[in-house]
């Protein structure tokens, strides 16, 4: 997120190996993150800062919402009950 919106990397080396878990890991929670954050919500896409402004390195945290945890819930239960 920090580095397509605000070109934060980690360098060149390391990088791919930063953005290839990242990718994986959310995969792992999308059902979470489809509650969190629905796909018919309106949400502003170009940052929170200003064009030309340095912006600061920010760790967001975990949001816990109700919505996520049924999402979650029921993708992981339907997993088992798929494969038992």
């Amino acid at each position: 997120m920090a580095l397509e919106r605000y070109g934060h990397s980690t360098g060149p080396f390391s990088q791919p190996l930063v953005s290839g878990a990242h990718f994986f890991g959310s995969l792992v929670v999308l059902p979470y993150k489809m509650g969190i954050d629905p796909p018919n919500e309106c949400k502003y896409a170009l940052g929170y800062y200003r064009p030309g402004s340095c912006a600061p390195y920010i760790v967001p945290g975990v949001p816990i919402t109700g919505r996520a945890v049924a999402n979650q819930a029921a993708f992981v239960s339907g997993l088992i009950w798929l494969f038992p």
